[in-house]
């Protein structure tokens, strides 16, 4: 019998299908196209909803059943079948391809086209139902999901899956999981140790410490990291003395947030890059082990030879939804502070204050460390987006309207220029400005005299650019390959892939990590753009050993 080929327009972005607005939803701009991705497709984001779409994707013998099934229904007789068959396979995550693959070249058409649609669907980026739903549940605080959470846990593969799987887990676990959460703690795939160690700490407290504890002495570092990250908020020595152990790591991941979580603990300044050859973090290593059993052995404040010095901003990260701003030393320690409102834009001068910009307000001013004005423009006309210090003491102004303004030491207009509207600036040292233009999608460089000397086209528009200590600039973008790396030199660039969330900021540290703020958070990456640590923006008080 034939046939009829019926193929069915399948409307996969775009929909108008109305998803009520969550609590969560308003905290995370994403929450709507996730919510809305799910809804669209059946799968219901309560509690039973998510439990029903994450049993299915279980890897075991009835997955593999199942999928099996479902590639068979693609040319099925009867057409609900064959619907029914090709919606499924659309709600898989997008892994063992292969075999949809082979039906892609059927010789039934009907087969092939129904086969193209899902992988050309499960390939594009943002479509992985999958993700969506372990991102829904911290959204929508779902509880009582821990079993099917760590069921799927080792089809999370990529970093941002078992990023998504980890706070899914912490988010969901209640008391009644800890019995499994405990016996998950010796998983063989760290990845499942570590989220099940950072669920268990978040679910019972300091009830859970002595569980975390022998994952102090784990075969892998990372899980040793993090359980010490934990057992830092008990004020446990042990997790100090892990800390100073994976200093010599030969992760630089593991290297960079431990010393990260020391500098902020201890408040000692020692010499310390996780970039340094291997003889020289093995040295200044063991001077932080050092100070480790000295603070240990006090039992009291850090001991340190003088009163701690004042903190000195090097760099400042402003989130564009919350009223947090992010200071990070020269040594890596960070405070945090709040602002009026955000939106704003503030960058650290030499002397820690801070040159700080609002659009709703044209006024460009300094403030030191205990929140002083030391400075402020006179007759600004214009609403800036972001302001820079220059060597000479003179001030750089971009704003809404298009211009380039340079104002003097008393805050005097000396100097408009029309440049466009620009995203970013940044003063080099032969007195060249480079801009970052969205709508052009280019990096220039400007003489003096305002004048192009070269430009690079970028290949997303870009949202924020830092100069880098290799000669390079530093370029958030919009899209999915997130960083781009512009050689001032030559000008060649090259594109880095990279696991945030429409990045909005970039920062360089003094130890070459990135600082960079989306609107997810704050986090410190690697040069490469890898993921080190998310730094969490609420305002908290330290309290070290």
């Amino acid at each position: 019998m034939t046939r009829a080929f019926l193929p069915v327009l399948l409307i996969l972005c775009g929909l108008t299908a109305f998803v009520p607005r969550s609590a969560g939803a308003q905290d995370n701009p994403y929450a709507e196209s996730y919510l809305r991705m799910l809804t669209e497709r059946g799968i219901a984001t309560d509690a039973a909803g998510l439990r029903v779409f994450l049993a299915s994707h279980v890897p075991g013998p009835e997955d593999t059943a199942r999928l099996a099934e479902n590639l068979a229904d693609l040319g099925h007789e009867d057409y609900a079948k064959r619907e029914a068959a090709m919606q499924a396979l659309l709600a898989r995550p997008p892994r063992s391809l292969a075999e949809v693959e082979l039906r892609a070249a059927s010789d039934d058409p009907e087969v092939r086209w129904r086969a193209k649609l899902v992988l050309d669907t499960l390939r594009q980026p943002g479509n992985d139902l999958l993700y969506a739903s372990l991102i829904v549940i911290p959204l929508r605080k779902v509880q009582g999901l821990a079993d099917v959470v760590l069921g799927v846990a080792p089809l999370c593969q990529s970093d941002s899956m078992q990023l998504a799987m980890s706070r899914a887990l912490v988010a969901t676990a209640t008391e009644a999981d800890a019995p499994l959460l405990k016996k998950s703690l010796g998983h063989e795939d760290p990845r499942i140790r570590m989220a099940c160690l950072n669920a268990l700490a978040t679910t019972l407290g300091e009830a859970a410490v002595a569980d975390i504890l022998p994952l102090l002495d784990d075969r892998n570092d990372l899980v040793r990291l993090d359980a010490a990250t934990q057992l830092l908020q008990f004020r446990r020595g042990e997790s100090l003395r892990t800390l100073g152990k994976l200093l010599v790591s030969e992760q630089l991941t593991v290297r960079n947030r431990s010393i990260h979580k020391l500098r902020s603990t201890l408040k000692v300044s020692l010499p310390y890059s996780g970039y340094e050859p291997a003889e020289d973090r093995a040295l200044h290593a063991a001077e932080w082990q050092k100070s480790i059993e000295a603070n240990l052995d006090a039992k009291a404040e850090p001991v340190t030879s003088t009163a701690a010095p004042q903190f000195v901003a090097h760099l400042a990260l402003q989130s564009p939804r919350y009223r947090t701003l992010i200071l990070i030393g020269k040594d890596g320690a960070i405070e945090k502070k709040q602002v009026a409102q955000p939106g704003g834009r503030s960058v650290a001068v030499g002397n820690g204050n801070l040159l700080s910009v609002h659009p709703s307000s044209a006024v460009v001013t300094e403030t030191d460390h205990s929140d002083k004005t030391v400075w402020v423009s006179k007759a600004l006309d214009e609403r800036p987006i972001v302001a820079i210090r220059r060597k000479d003491g003179n001030t750089l102004v971009a704003t809404m309207e298009g211009s380039l303004i340079e104002l003097n030491a008393s805050g005097n207009m000396i100097r408009k220029s029309e440049i466009g509207i620009v995203q970013d600036i940044e003063a080099l040292e032969n007195g060249n400005v480079l801009l970052l233009s969205f709508v052009e999608s280019k990096l220039k460089q400007l003489d003096a005299t305002g004048r192009v000397q070269w430009q690079v086209s970028l290949p997303a528009p870009p949202t924020s650019m830092c100069l880098a200590k290799d000669g390079h600039a530093v370029i958030t973008l919009q899209g999915a390959k997130q960083l781009a790396d512009v050689d001032l030199a030559t000008q060649a660039l090259k594109t880095l892939s990279a696991p945030f969330r429409s990045p909005m900021q970039v920062e360089q540290l003094e130890d070459g990590r990135l600082a960079i703020m989306d609107v997810v958070g704050a986090h410190l990456a690697d040069r490469q753009g890898a993921l080190i640590e998310t730094i969490n923006l609420l305002p908290v008080s330290p309290d070290g050993f």
